[in-house]
């Protein structure tokens, strides 16, 4: 009798051994063109939001300048509620995020663009002091340095910066079948998230994303298949330093902007935007499913 009870507790472990990875960490949808039907069904998963910060609300005229006043009405716009509670996050590229990864410590432009995406945060966090904050793809992730050395220099001159995220956002985001983004970049997120006490959510697309640097084009824009994208954000919550895991996963997505924007390959799904929008809504919900199972 006890053998056999033993028995149905370890099947029913082991069946449910996604669930129970799923319970610990949680899941945030950096998504803000869905449809409000999509937004209540991911809600009853306990799925919950990430409001993104674009850079057009960050720097509308000088890229290497925080324009607070755009930022503050963007802000303001996101979180209507000044107690409110969430993740929030800057998406700060371009000119000004290659000087803060590349450029020399000493350097005037390294030191004014550091200052500025201080500023920038400690403006977000004032503002919506109950709200988390970080920036896109900070900590760097490892295909932007040559060798480790470099990298960890890299970090080392932004601890400053490091010290006022209340969450780090390294990006997963997937270039070829084959290279999805390396599980190393999440190691070394939630080593520095060990030391600075801050917390971990790794940020995933179900696209390829699409990049100059990347020798392989043909993948660009292309939908990840459904297996390979559940089974890498599996892999993600798996990773493990000094016993820490990540604390949840960012799942971005803005397909209606480069549909749009007329990009090539998302254009080919659809006829017209209404029926991309349906599309696009039943593969999130699609996706959704299995993710939380």
């Amino acid at each position: 009798m006890e053998h056999s009870m033993l028995k149905t507790l370890l099947t029913f472990l082991l069946l449910n051994w996604a669930s129970l990875i799923f319970s610990q960490t949680k899941l945030l949808i950096g998504m803000d063109d869905l449809s409000e039907t999509t937004y209540t069904e991911l809600k009853n998963k306990n799925i919950e939001t990430l409001k993104v910060i674009y850079g057009v609300d960050i720097y509308p005229k000088d890229p290497l300048k925080a324009d607070l006043e755009v930022m503050k009405a963007a802000i303001v716009k996101a979180f209507p509620d000044k107690n409110e509670y969430g993740y929030g996050m800057l998406d700060w590229e371009g000119k000004a995020y290659h000087i803060l990864a590349h450029s020399r410590t000493e350097t005037k432009a390294f030191k004014d663009i550091r200052a500025e995406f201080i500023r920038a945060i400690s403006f977000a966090k004032k503002l919506r002091p109950n709200v988390k904050w970080g920036f896109f793809e900070i900590p760097f992730r490892d295909v932007r340095f040559s060798n480790k050395e470099t990298k960890l220099k890299s970090h080392s001159k932004i601890l400053e910066l490091l010290r006022e995220c209340d969450v780090l956002y390294p990006s997963m985001y997937g270039y070829t079948p084959n290279y999805i983004g390396s599980l190393n970049d999440v190691s070394y997120a939630i080593s520095l998230a060990s030391e600075l006490n801050k917390e971990v959510f790794p940020m995933v697309w179900h696209r390829y994303q699409g990049d100059n640097n990347t020798k392989e084009k043909r993948y660009w824009f292309e939908v990840i298949p459904k297996n390979l994208f559940v089974n890498r954000i599996r892999d993600i919550r798996k990773v493990k330093y000094n016993g820490k895991q990540v604390d949840g996963i960012v799942w971005w997505g803005k397909d209606t902007y480069f549909y749009e924007k007329k990009n090539r390959v998302v254009r080919m799904e659809a006829q017209n935007i209404n029926d991309f929008k349906t599309i696009y809504n039943n593969l999130v919900k699609e996706y959704a499913i299995e993710i939380v199972k």
